[in-house]
């Protein structure tokens, strides 16, 4: 589909809703806002000549000019850009804010939308939709189209709750011309199939294509068909799934009656791969098994700063879990270890942005720091010099995180498994001492020993620090959420410094459970200062 833009979001929305034979909305048209951003000029203050008749003795007034930092940003709100100039199109800043629309937004009134975000050369920073009537496709499309928007900030789809109604409806929109299929395709990751040559070294593999206006994601093929798997073609995945692929910083999720499988996708998300820093999941329908995904979750993510679970149908189990996410835990495996720091590189620098070797395709991470290798591998690591690998031409080789130098592995000892034994010393035996009858073994004792090496527990291998970064928790209007569960917060205060905000408001906390924690926060506060 061949359209060229006009650099107004209203005008194009307008334009492409002709295509589709549909009238443009008003309550669309008039959600669109465009703001020119500009900082106050300083004031220039004319110098008078002096008044003789003045107190001489009196001092002059020091004006205080205020930084650039902390002045306040004028917004001026334009509504014609014929008067503008080049220079200033680029500085405008869109935001879409549309409340309970009647008739909903259906398929047909939300692919224009979508495709105007896509094309249009401005800023956009915000995008609310609240009580839209929203579809699964709607969703999908727009979710798509928001990837192209890289100055996305914020970003609000409340009160949603997806209706099997509404997608079959919207399904049968998706076919009605063929204007609204070259649309919805120009729009979507689709599969390019390359024919494939005799030679066998010559074959070319089949790869998705995301038309999209950032080039890590083009050129980068391998990430591209990771996300198509992970968020539309994978049976693990949400209907909102799609809004986690933009690079809103904001992200509320309101009254949308996700469940139990919306947030263990969630969780996988913000596990290792997630530019979020605050996300808001307030009066949903999540238990305490996507509770606690998500709480297992915040132990690698190195961004979030903000969690809202209230009025869902958590219980203790839950504000457990997210009050162990803060400490420090063991780690039994090798493999177990690899994966963890892995996320943990992902999380913090994005899944993107981390060079790739090109024959293996795995991250270059950095090396493992000395303190959390074992005598073997100091060995080999002296001995052997490291091969340098070539990192793509996308990306960074990442410097070693914090998490890393806090890391600790335990020291090597001896296994009770299989205790050095002692040399012996065979002695003779003596003519005049009584020869001793062996006894036989009984069977009896084999088992013990067989139980016994079952119920020893497994040694743990490293300790990792927790999440350190989160600074507000709220799980209020959780009814089952009682002093057995808040008592964890209490320790979890110490682990981490940085958490300023715990609201357990309209939940079974009592209030002497709720006033120490309150002095914990305060008393840990004052230890920061």
């Amino acid at each position: 589909m061949n359209y060229s833009t006009t650099s107004d979001l209203k005008k194009d929305y307008m334009a492409l809703s002709n295509f589709c034979d549909r009238t443009p909305r008003d309550d669309v048209i008039y959600g669109i806002h465009h703001f020119l951003e500009e900082l106050p000029k300083p004031k220039t203050e004319e110098t008078s000549a002096p008044n003789i008749e003045e107190d001489q003795n009196e001092e002059p007034q020091q004006v205080s000019e205020k930084p650039a930092e902390t002045a306040v940003v004028n917004r001026l709100q334009i509504d014609d850009f014929t008067d503008l100039d080049e220079g200033d199109i680029h500085k405008i800043q869109t935001e879409i804010s549309i409340f309970r629309p009647n008739p909903r937004l259906c398929f047909l009134d939300a692919l224009p939308l979508a495709k105007s975000i896509a094309i249009v050369p401005l800023n956009f920073s915000s995008l609310k939709l609240v009580s839209c009537g929203l579809s699964t496709q709607s969703i999908r499309a727009l979710g798509i189209a928001l990837t192209h928007r890289k100055t996305l900030r914020y970003l609000s789809v409340e009160m949603n709750p997806i209706n099997k109604s509404f997608n079959q409806i919207d399904e049968e929109l998706t076919s009605r011309s063929e204007m609204i299929e070259k649309m919805h395709l120009s729009i979507s990751i689709k599969t390019n199939e390359k024919v494939e040559e005799d030679d066998p070294k010559k074959k070319k593999k089949v790869v998705p294509k995301l038309l999209t206006n950032n080039k890590k994601v083009e050129e980068n093929s391998e990430e591209l068909q990771l996300i198509n798997e992970r968020f539309f073609t994978s049976e693990n995945t949400s209907p909102f799934a799609p809004l986690f692929m933009t690079s809103a910083k904001y992200l509320s999720l309101r009254g949308n009656d996700l469940t139990d499988d919306d947030a263990v996708f969630i969780a996988k998300i913000l596990q290792d791969n997630s530019e979020l820093f605050s996300l808001n999941l307030f009066g949903n329908k999540i238990g305490d098994v996507g509770g606690v995904a998500i709480a297992n979750a915040l132990k690698t993510n190195q961004k979030l700063l903000s969690l809202s679970l209230a009025m869902n149908r958590i219980t203790d189990k839950t504000v457990i879990e997210i009050c162990n996410s803060m400490s420090s835990y063991d780690i039994y495996s090798e493999e177990e270890f690899q994966k963890a720091r892995e996320c943990i590189y992902k999380s913090y620098y994005g899944y993107l942005n981390i060079s790739r070797d090109p024959t293996t395709q795995k991250l270059n991470l950095p090396q493992v720091p000395p303190n959390l290798m074992s005598e073997a591998e100091k060995k080999k690591v002296k001995s052997s010099a490291s091969s340098s690998t070539k990192p793509t031409k996308l990306g960074v080789v990442p410097e070693v995180l914090q998490w890393d130098k806090d890391a600790k592995r335990y020291e090597e000892e001896i296994s009770l498994m299989s205790p050095r034994k002692s040399p012996t010393t065979t002695k003779k035996p003596s003519p005049f001492s009584p020869q001793k009858k062996s006894r036989p073994t009984t069977p009896s004792k084999v088992v013990q020993t067989e139980d016994l090496r079952q119920t020893i527990a497994p040694k743990p291998i490293y300790n990792v620090p927790g999440n350190s970064l989160i600074r507000n928790i709220n799980l209020g209007s959780n009814p089952d959420v009682t002093d057995l569960g808040a008592n964890y917060f209490l320790s979890a205060i110490e682990y981490n410094s940085n958490i300023c905000r715990i609201s357990l408001s309209e939940t079974m906390v009592t209030d002497i459970m709720f006033e120490k924690i309150v002095g914990k926060l305060l008393g840990q506060s004052e230890e920061n200062q």
